[in-house]
């Protein structure tokens, strides 16, 4: 693992090794339009912090400060602490890499962009869950046991059949939502969440299959990928970070070069984060008051 290699390091290290071949044999972009094609990771990054900054304030009524604060600096630290760890942790090829001309290059430790992604889009999935219409609090006890057990079985199935990447995602995101589900199961409106879970899976499976792989397969797009989980060499050798399984031997685990760890793995892993640690922040908040 190291933590001072930065994403410009990699990048140059794996070009000069030719194992980016596949990502870069039409070149980088070379118009305005395909620049900012290019950058759009920064770009959705941007837009969704200036838009949830936006909701913030003007449904400000609806916003409960002493829980959005909280779950805002949980899901940064975890989510920092968890891309840092998947980064780094293979000194030979990252959990994801950028092209350069896709990033704004500003990194300490991570890009930027990952900097601001895990509270940006942690304030929106907030705003998401206090702005979609909620029914009476509390479910049936068989409505509840039925979506735990969906939630206990994606855990195990990423523990049992992913490597590195899929496990790390169960210990940081997947096994206290579980307790954090029960604690505040008198809360849980099982239709509000399946609301925002479809939400959260949507928005983060397309924008996933649509950044790394759908645009770069068009013919001369290969530098469009906004990061890159794999890639090939001239002779059509697979590379990418050993936290995931071997593309070679577990083709059925790469759905459009992304691997499932990530999508929809972290998807389903993060709506189930995001929304218990809400609600069990909303139940101890109101407890604390009494």
């Amino acid at each position: 693992m190291d933590i001072k290699k930065t994403n410009k390091e990699y990048h140059d290290d794996l070009k000069k090794k030719g194992k980016l071949h596949s990502a870069l044999k039409s070149g980088p972009p070379d118009t305005p339009g395909k620049k900012i094609l290019a950058l759009g990771y920064p770009i959705i990054v941007a837009v969704t912090l200036i838009g949830t900054i936006f909701a913030l304030i003007i449904k400000k009524d609806k916003m409960k400060w002493e829980v959005f604060v909280p779950h805002i600096i949980l899901s940064f630290i975890l989510g920092s602490g968890w891309g840092i760890l998947m980064e780094k942790l293979d000194p030979e090829f990252p959990g994801w890499l950028f092209h350069p001309w896709a990033i704004t290059n500003i990194e300490w430790i991570l890009t930027i962009e990952d900097l601001f992604f895990y509270p940006v889009f942690a304030a929106l999935f907030y705003v998401i869950y206090r702005l979609v219409n909620k029914n009476a609090p509390g479910s049936s006890y068989m409505a509840i046991m039925a979506f735990q057990m969906f939630h206990v079985a994606v855990v195990i199935f990423f523990l049992v059949f992913t490597h590195i990447c899929g496990r790390s995602i169960v210990v940081f995101f997947g096994i206290l939502p579980i307790f954090l589900f029960f604690y505040a199961a008198d809360r849980w409106d099982i239709v509000h969440y399946s609301k925002c879970f479809l939400f959260i899976i949507i928005f983060a499976t397309v924008w996933d299959w649509a950044a790394v792989s759908w645009i770069a397969n068009i013919p001369g797009f290969e530098w469009a990928s906004q990061w890159v989980y794999l890639t090939f060499d001239k002779s059509g050798n697979p590379h990418h970070s050993s936290i995931f399984l071997d593309y070679t031997a577990n083709q059925w685990a790469w759905i459009f070069n992304n691997p499932i760890e990530i999508t929809p793995g972290l998807g389903i892993m993060g709506a189930m984060t995001t929304y218990s640690y809400v609600l069990a922040l909303d139940k101890f908040a109101d407890n604390f008051k009494k």
